[in-house]
């Protein structure tokens, strides 16, 4: 099962079931060089690269993870059972969610692609489960979210937890996410009316106040907030629900996510 899994993941273009055999390993002996964030979503924590087997080029509608991909076939936005579970769950516990983030909202900082995959404005953050898979003291203080993220197949290996805010007139370039192994939950917490959404695979959605989406983000998305009020709203990435779960234990392996990392 193991191997099978290997088998349908890629890692920059490259077969992962290359990348771990002796040819591999002296490939990226030779060729691994310095990190230098060239791409969005895949600068956290990975201190060495391996060069692409080709240019990752940008796709206004398809899939098209710039790290990890897997051999799975998913539209852009998700209607799963598993994940339709979790949103009801985000829902049904809304008002403590809200509050939880409200006593921690004045800790808010530039999200790390703040400088570079934003138009114009600031994105913000509370990082809750940060890149090296670890709760943070701010998830400790939610204490309903935490409850609730024990129930969710989390793929924080190669995802995040995050509140996260755009302030007015801020604007998200479209890109696409670094793996297709995850979905990704959007809850509105404050989400204003008027010119404020988000555009996955060529089709808009607005995720209102107490409302969720879920989508794939190794599609090209782009998110903005041009009103004059404040929108922020809770992510959670979760193993794209699509991937059978006994896959996706095999891939929830450190060494496995934290390649390119050390």
């Amino acid at each position: 099962m193991e191997q099978s899994v290997i088998n349908k993941l890629t890692y920059r273009g490259h077969a992962m079931s290359f990348l771990q055999s002796k040819e591999g390993k002296e490939f990226i002996k030779s060729h691994s060089s310095t990190n230098t964030n060239e791409d969005y979503d895949t600068g956290y924590g990975i201190t060495k690269t391996v060069p692409r087997l080709k240019k990752h080029t940008f796709h206004p509608t398809k899939s098209n993870s710039s790290t990890w991909h897997y051999d799975v076939n998913n539209p852009p936005f998700i209607k799963h059972d598993i994940t339709l579970y979790y949103e009801k769950l985000l829902k049904d516990n809304f008002t403590h969610i809200k509050k939880e983030f409200e006593n921690l909202k004045h800790t808010m900082e530039d999200h790390p692609e703040n400088n570079v995959s934003n138009l114009s404005g600031r994105w913000s953050s509370i990082d809750l489960i940060d890149v090296s898979n670890k709760k943070t003291q701010a998830l400790k203080q939610c204490p309903t979210l935490n409850k609730l993220l024990s129930n969710m197949n989390l793929s924080t290996g190669y995802g995040f937890v995050f509140f996260s805010r755009l302030e007015p007139g801020t604007s998200l370039v479209p890109h696409h996410g670094s793996s297709n192994i995850r979905s990704r939950i959007h809850l509105g917490l404050d989400v204003p009316n008027g010119d404020v959404g988000l555009k996955v695979g060529g089709e808009v959605v607005q995720c209102k106040t107490g409302e969720t989406v879920c989508f794939d983000d190794s599609y090209a998305h782009s998110a903005w907030n041009l009103t004059n009020q404040m929108r922020d709203i809770l992510i959670i990435d979760v193993f794209n629900p699509f991937i059978p779960l006994a896959e996706t234990k095999i891939l929830n392996n450190s060494k496995i996510y934290n390649f390119g990392k050390s």
